[in-house]
């Protein structure tokens, strides 16, 4: 029925002679995307033969509402043979984008088979509300049952990480780097590839661009731009400028924002021999480091144990080699 509004499609399927559940279906989808949530329960009440699409048509429009009690409700009195991956991701991801991460973990324990989405869908709803800490766990659990990430869980780990960067402070001896993200990254893209099948995108790249650029690495997120094998977006050139003014390399900002330029009008050339330059020049103090959280400056040496988070940094940094050991 489309290209019909709303009150037309009605009166077309009430003038049907015969209504199958694909027709049912469609006027159930086409009150959802109205936010007429209300007739499409009634259609969905009224509708014989309900599949799989009738149900996850409704529990998805509770839960793009936010009405996760009416969602949960219709998921649990659906059949088990209705429910696919579609199912059990809408609802958990729903929970987990609603703070409700322990309920969102207790419906994937119900699951009689693990589905890689839905997991999915918890490590970003708690990475979207902030838990960047619980998201890294999650994924850490995810893989320790052996479920193979989809490309969306690299990305929503990525970006924890990225919000944890300024707990990823702890350096070790060699290079003074923090221990996670001193990893080569060729390495943890290699398996992503190599161990998922997961070819890295855009968004992991700009993820892992943005946790350099908050941790002070900025030569090495520098460098990072310059291999990328896709054109760096204005979102991962603020990154890096942001990172710049932070650990306050105004020179290496106005070498970005040429090599910006560059690229935007085509002088390859002349950016590949800025970012070289740039790259001998961007350095960091050796066994001292700082960064700015909500106004605040934060300052850090190595081994360093005085900051009034020191434990929730070394747990941070322990579930995230924990995470690194496993791409190995």
């Amino acid at each position: 029925m489309s290209g019909y509004s709303g009150r037309d499609a009605r009166k077309l399927f009430d003038k049907m002679p015969l209504r199958d559940p694909v027709s049912y279906n469609v006027m159930i989808r086409d009150y959802i995307r109205d936010g007429n949530i209300e007739e499409a329960r009634n259609m969905f009440d009224r509708m014989p033969g309900r599949n799989t699409v009738s149900w996850n048509s409704m529990i998805m429009g509770y839960s793009s509402r936010r009405e996760m009690h009416a969602a949960l409700k219709l998921f649990f009195i659906m059949p088990d043979h209705c429910k696919d991956a579609v199912s059990w991701t809408t609802v958990a991801g729903g929970l987990a984008r609603g703070c409700r991460l322990g309920d969102s973990l207790k419906l994937l324990e119900q699951s009689p088979q693990p589905h890689p989405a839905a997991w999915a869908s918890v490590v970003s709803g708690a990475q979207q509300n902030g838990l960047a800490c619980e998201a890294l766990v999650i994924f850490r659990e995810m893989l320790s049952l052996g479920i193979t990430p989809v490309s969306h869980a690299f990305t929503s780990a990525a970006a924890a990480a990225a919000d944890l960067s300024a707990l990823l402070l702890y350096r070790c001896s060699s290079g003074m780097q923090p221990l996670w993200l001193c990893r080569r990254r060729a390495d943890i893209f290699d398996s992503m590839h190599r161990d998922f099948g997961i070819r890295p995108r855009p968004e992991h790249y700009a993820c892992l661009i943005d946790v350099f650029a908050r941790a002070g690495m900025i030569r090495e997120a520098a460098d990072m731009i310059l291999d990328v094998p896709f054109e760096a977006s204005s979102v991962v050139w603020r990154a890096l400028l942001n990172g710049c003014r932070i650990y306050g390399q105004h020179a290496a900002a106005a070498s970005l924002k040429a090599m910006e330029i560059y690229r935007a009008s085509g002088r390859c050339a002349e950016e590949a021999r800025l970012g070289q330059s740039m790259g001998r020049r961007v350095g960091k103090e050796v066994g001292c480091s700082w960064v700015e959280v909500q106004g605040r400056a934060h300052v850090f040496t190595t081994r360093d144990e005085t900051h009034y988070e020191s434990q929730s940094i070394y747990m941070v940094l322990k579930l995230t080699n924990e995470i690194a050991a496993h791409h190995e």
